[in-house]
């Protein structure tokens, strides 16, 4: 096994049972990732879907590239909710990088250029129909109706009918 011996439980001169650890060894491969992630998502996932994290220790601002290597095919109910392991690689080397750190990641599963996006919370929804209100050229506010897309990170949504480049999307009305 090629390593990094990272803890020593024992020293000259002691005995040693069956089935007790004695050594620990940290390979010296990539550093890998482990989430597990929710029935709900999963069928989002595919592998090398890219990932973006961030390690505790580096605060949110050291970003970190990452990438799908594994999905395992069966379940595993945490908290009542199936759950399917899933790991990640770190896409380059960096000496920084620890084992137990801790991540926070936005796994990318689907991208798209140039589309149309305003923040979810300027939707309301009516019967199953997605609303916004749009303020026209002479002040008045009128309700559209859209058809939404992917969404993103951040609140934000793609509009795929119902609005156009340059509409003004009203997201709060102040009332006196």
């Amino acid at each position: 096994i090629n390593g990094v011996i990272s803890k020593l439980d024992i020293e000259k001169g002691e005995t040693v049972t069956v089935g007790s650890s004695v050594i620990s060894v940290i390979s010296d491969a990539n550093f890998q990732i482990e989430v597990n992630v929710p029935e709900v998502d999963v069928a989002k996932l595919a592998i090398g879907n890219s990932a973006i994290l961030t390690l505790d220790a580096y605060g949110s601002q050291e970003v970190f590239n990452a990438q799908i290597s594994e999905i395992e095919p069966a379940e595993q109910i945490i908290e009542g909710v199936p759950t399917y392991k899933t790991t990640l690689v770190f896409v380059d080397e960096d000496e920084r990088i620890r084992s137990g750190m801790t991540a926070n990641l936005t796994i990318e599963t689907a991208r798209k250029e140039d589309v149309l996006i305003i923040p979810q919370r300027a939707i309301s929804t009516e019967s199953k129909t997605q609303i916004v209100r749009v303020q026209e050229e002479d002040g008045s506010i009128t309700e559209r109706e859209i058809t939404t897309g992917l969404r993103g990170r951040g609140g934000l949504i793609e509009v795929v009918s119902g609005l156009n480049e340059g509409d003004e999307v009203v997201t709060f009305i102040k009332e006196d």
